[in-house]
């Protein structure tokens, strides 16, 4: 059974969440930090993180499918991840890659193909070359999935939903618009939509309303930012609710600098248990991993474990 979940806490307050305003921050972030914070800090390390299905269930079934999200919501996980692109017919549809090369076995770009030409395309049968030992025959009959579609094969699923928009910055808005008609009234306090394109957050908060907001780092982020500091401050100016980060960019003062800003934060891709004790230790608040059940049991095991909030 997923337990329902999502911000019922009031977050913690900020300087500026204004996209046009530079957050100052705190003089000295170890002795002004609010005794609110230091409590949410502490709250933070007694829970154990959620357990999120990185592009569905994709260690044991195609990734960005129907059979994929399926298998993940009957892990019990607290959530699923999805990649979205913009379809030539101005459609959501899911997949990660801008071509169908990978999965698709075509040389055709996403854009290129209106949601009819999608659906004529296997995107199951290239599981059995990576994993022939999971594939099962069905997956075979597997195509790129709209928004909708998801939304509607798992209106059972109370977990949260993890939308990541892709493609190129001007594709952003009119993706936003496409998800923003696919997401059912009734969910949008369950959906996370989540970018790298993180100068499009405020355009996507005015779109989508009553979602929430991530900003969504890769590990050559610091070649940019240098400093940790400067990561969260440009996530809290644009307006996140959360980061998403590679695990190899999680640190302790890193954490910290996240949780006084009110920064929830996910860590994303690990199968490893140990890297699950890990993030539990530093109190993040959900890990992302193709494997959700193998993560879910490991999490069962933890010292002092409880339920995620």
């Amino acid at each position: 059974m997923v337990k329902s979940y999502f911000f019922t806490g009031t977050p913690l307050k900020t300087d500026s969440n204004d996209s046009n305003t530079e957050y100052t921050g705190l003089e000295n972030p170890i002795t002004e930090v609010s005794s609110n914070c230091k409590k949410a800090i502490m709250l933070q390390k007694r829970r154990s993180p959620m357990i999120i299905a990185h592009r569905g269930a994709s260690a044991f079934a195609p990734e960005n499918t129907i059979a994929a999200f399926r298998l993940a919501a009957e892990s019990g996980c607290e959530g699923i991840e999805m990649d979205l692109r913009l379809s030539k017919d101005a459609e959501a549809v899911v997949i990660h890659d801008k071509s169908l090369r990978r999965t698709g076995g075509l040389d055709r770009l996403v854009s290129e193909l209106s949601v009819n030409e999608l659906k004529k395309i296997d995107v199951g049968s290239w599981f059995f070359r990576k994993y022939p030992k999971r594939f099962r025959r069905e997956y075979s009959k597997e195509r790129v999935p709209t928004l909708k579609e998801v939304f509607h094969e798992l209106s059972f699923y109370q977990g949260i939903f993890y939308l990541e928009l892709k493609g190129k910055q001007s594709d952003i808005p009119k993706l936003a618009e496409a998800v923003d008609r696919a997401i059912p009234e009734e969910i949008r306090n369950r959906v996370i939509i989540k970018t790298f394109k993180i100068e499009q957050l405020p355009t996507i908060k005015s779109i989508c309303s009553g979602t929430k907001l991530a900003a969504l780092f890769a590990p050559k982020i610091l070649n940019v930012v240098r400093k940790e500091k400067r990561l969260i401050r440009l996530a809290s100016q644009y307006g996140a609710d959360e980061i998403s980060l590679h695990y190899t960019l999680i640190s302790r003062k890193l954490v910290r600098k996240a949780l006084m800003r009110g920064l929830r934060i996910a860590v994303w891709t690990t199968d490893s248990p140990r890297r699950l004790r890990r993030a539990a230790s530093l109190g993040l608040d959900a890990v992302i991993t193709n494997d959700p059940a193998r993560l879910l049991t490991a999490r069962e095991g933890l010292n002092g474990y409880r339920m995620p909030l």
